[in-house]
């Protein structure tokens, strides 16, 4: 059972430190020797427990696709059509921030800079089944939603897609900055952007 949790936490370890690495720094420009020297552990064990560089990067990719889906486990949407206009707009406000948490958490902003690397120069096409699905599951989580939500309270002609295209732009705004200076940093956090963000949902004319 030992050996067993030592394998787990290890390659945990692994897939944690590649996301930061590949995020950071791109796909061709991190070598196996950096993850050990970053990792603690020994680089032999990136072929060892992934049969190499490449199918490792398919595995931090599929990783953070996994966290990107359970980081919303715990949201329970139900029967959107039941809900009263208030318990949709609680279920808006708890989904947007947890939305942000993710963009602006370590390893959600590590994430959003591998898509982007991604989009623009494809190291490795492989991976691309693995971003879909989290674009498969996360685009209708939030269009349900709002959609469900502007037809109750009267506002048909909101268009969902657009408010979801605004949400998702700015937090990865926010994301794709997480490296800025403190300065900025501290920029961003008092601009209470989630807030703003929700009442610009809520409020949407």
């Amino acid at each position: 059972m030992q050996d067993k949790k030592n394998k787990s936490e290890t390659i945990n370890t692994l897939l944690e430190c590649g996301l930061e690495l590949f995020g950071k720094y791109g796909y061709n420009s991190v070598t196996t020797k950096q993850i050990g020297e970053y990792s603690g552990l020994n680089s032999a064990l990136v072929s060892y427990y992934f049969g190499g560089k490449k199918q490792y990067y398919i595995e931090v990719v599929r990783y953070v696709t996994d966290l990107i889906v359970h980081w919303f486990d715990d949201i329970e949407v139900g029967q959107l059509e039941s809900k009263t206009v208030a318990e949709l707009e609680e279920l808006i406000k708890k989904s947007v921030n947890r939305f942000y948490e993710w963009f602006t958490s370590t390893l959600g902003a590590s994430g959003t800079n591998l898509f982007f690397q991604e989009l623009i120069t494809m190291p490795c096409p492989e991976v691309a089944p693995h971003f879909d699905r989290a674009v498969s599951f996360i685009t209708p989580f939030f269009i349900n939603i709002l959609t469900v939500y502007y037809r109750k309270t009267g506002r048909d002609h909101v268009n969902p897609v657009f408010v979801w295209i605004l949400l998702i732009s700015t937090t990865q705004n926010v994301s794709l900055h997480s490296s800025a200076p403190e300065e900025a940093q501290m920029a961003f956090a008092a601009a209470q952007i989630p807030q703003n963000i929700l009442n610009l949902i809520i409020n949407m004319p």
